[in-house]
């Protein structure tokens, strides 16, 4: 522990009674390393998000999976997946009906409509969970884990304070909110974010009761490192 401690002494204060951390100094980054990254982000171009979920619809077809709420309407389905992609960047990236309509030429009403009609929390779990199960036969996502681990851990967001369901939290000082709470997967897979309020009780595994899916994917060994059953 002495050998240690003469190690990390320029990093580590006793004062009053109380033990403390500097910020430790970052390494120099080597020269070979700098010209990797740069040859690296030459050969990135960048590349317009529509234009990926495009190209994941082709591979996947995961728009299709995206049923009506009654009756089918009658759109083509090109209008259809012109809609649908316009809406789940509004509301995936946080844009807003407004600026989606600007930068995509979908109007607010069709984008609201098809929020109303196409995207409720039935079709988003379903749609969450083939592509997870997509990306899960990928050679990629065997290299990070089988699937069967998962970790999760809770986000304070500020909200509103006059809302019915923002409270105050203990573990943060940032006056009334709501607690984000992920469960992700370890092939690196968000497979769903649920939204509880402060007083509730962070169960293990709260969000997994409502992965009822019958996936390729099964999650069903926590990983946080702050938990234990």
């Amino acid at each position: 522990m002495d050998r240690n401690y003469k190690i990390v002494e320029p990093q580590v204060k006793i004062s009053k009674g109380s033990l403390s951390f500097s910020r430790i100094k970052k390494a120099k980054t080597p020269t070979r390393i700098e010209e990797l990254k740069t040859l690296i982000t030459a050969r990135l171009k960048p590349v317009s998000i529509i234009d990926i979920m495009i190209d994941i619809d082709k591979l996947t077809g995961f728009l299709d999976m995206f049923e009506p709420v009654g009756y089918k309407e009658g759109m083509t389905k090109q209008e259809k997946a012109e809609r649908l992609i316009a809406t789940l960047l509004c509301y995936g990236c946080n844009l807003g009906p407004t600026q989606t309509e600007r930068s995509t030429g979908v109007s607010v009403a069709s984008i609201l409509y098809m929020r109303r009609r196409y995207c409720g929390e039935e079709n988003l779990l379903k749609v969450i969970g083939y592509l997870a199960d997509c990306q899960h036969k990928t050679w990629l996502a065997k290299a990070y884990g089988d699937g069967t681990g998962f970790i999760t851990d809770g986000t304070m967001y500020s909200a509103p304070k006059k809302s019915m369901h923002t409270e105050p939290h203990f573990r943060y000082s940032k006056g009334r909110g709501i607690i984000s709470y992920p469960l992700i997967s370890d092939q690196y897979v968000a497979l769903i974010t649920q939204a509880i309020t402060c007083s509730q009780y962070e169960a293990r595994g709260r969000p997994a009761k409502r992965w009822h899916r019958e996936l390729c994917l099964k999650p069903c060994s926590n990983k946080n490192p702050t938990f234990r059953s």
